[in-house]
């Protein structure tokens, strides 16, 4: 390896199944390799999504008891937490101890993670729900739900959590704000403008933080002018899109826009700046994006950045 950069590099397992030697499997990866020179850090800001289906019925009944399952520490909300909880902890030096030394690597993250949490204040309101005895069925005879235990976890664990971090309110109930502005004139556009401030005033009133209100995180896709427009009524600049809400498919079918890029001007008279999420390092930490495990996604997303 000469000059710094990120290098190509094929792992191999050879061995003689009794024909004489032949390969046994083969993983591609890849190198980062800088030599002397001095490196600096790629920033990069985490923006951690804690959404779910919205489940109350309008009498506030649950359809079903899945978000119980969800929130405890297997379960898909629980890890979700986990992971951003652990990313703010300094591992620098500590070491594997007992039967795990032998297989596991001693940690080299010296740095906590700073992670910004997108939460769906829908998702608080239930959760607050179920701390209190609910029920659980839309028809027949309701069933007393199961969740009051793990729902006081979760929320007890992200108000720690988020007391040291910044917290994002999704609008009430995540709704796709694209569909609900796509027509001039809409209706819906007041209601997606009440359901910013609605989900402002619940992350408050449940986390006990003040949440960031120049930053909106529209749905993936195409977001409309009418869309931004809504959501700036609530105080937001800047908007974190994906790369999909730019250009058109059939005449860009590669677009690459910065991670700041300006958008259309509003008509509110704000100049709105969208921030471009990452897809490919998005998908890295989904896991599963190479198809070779976690430790081969981890090198990759450290050669990515």
């Amino acid at each position: 390896m000469g000059g710094s950069g990120v290098y190509p590099l094929d792992v191999e397992a050879r061995g003689n199944l009794g024909d004489g030697p032949e390969r046994l499997g083969l993983v591609p990866t890849w190198v980062p390799w800088f030599g002397s020179n001095p490196v600096r850090k790629t920033r990069v800001a985490v923006v951690w999504p804690l959404v779910d289906t919205p489940r109350q019925s309008v009498d506030g009944r649950f359809r079903d008891d899945d978000l119980a399952a969800s929130v405890l520490p297997g379960g898909r909300l629980g890890r979700l937490l986990h992971a951003a909880t652990a990313a703010a902890i300094p591992e620098c030096g500590l070491a594997a101890t007992g039967s795990a030394a032998v297989l596991t690597p001693a940690p080299t993250r010296c740095e906590s993670v700073p992670v910004t949490y997108a939460v769906d204040p829908d998702l608080l309101n239930a959760l607050g729900t179920m701390t209190s005895p609910y029920r659980v069925g839309t028809t027949g005879t309701p069933q007393p739900g199961t969740g009051g235990a793990a729902a006081k976890a979760f929320l007890s664990d992200l108000t720690t959590a988020v007391s040291t971090s910044d917290v994002l309110a999704l609008p009430y109930a995540d709704p796709d704000v694209t569909a609900l502005t796509s027509r001039r004139g809409s209706p819906f556009a007041g209601d997606l403008s009440r359901a910013s401030l609605l989900g402002l005033d619940e992350v408050r009133q449940r986390l006990g933080v003040r949440p960031l209100s120049a930053i909106a995180w529209p749905p993936v896709g195409r977001i409309t002018t009418a869309g931004l427009d809504a959501l700036g009524l609530t105080g937001a600049t800047s908007y974190l899109l994906d790369p999909s809400a730019y250009g058109q498919p059939d005449t860009e079918p590669d677009p690459t826009p910065g991670a700041r890029s300006l958008l259309p001007a509003s008509s509110i008279g704000a100049t709105p700046t969208g921030l471009v999420i990452e897809d490919k390092l998005s998908a890295l930490l989904a896991g599963g994006a190479s198809g070779y495990g976690a430790r081969i996604d981890e090198q990759r997303f450290v050669a990515e950045t």
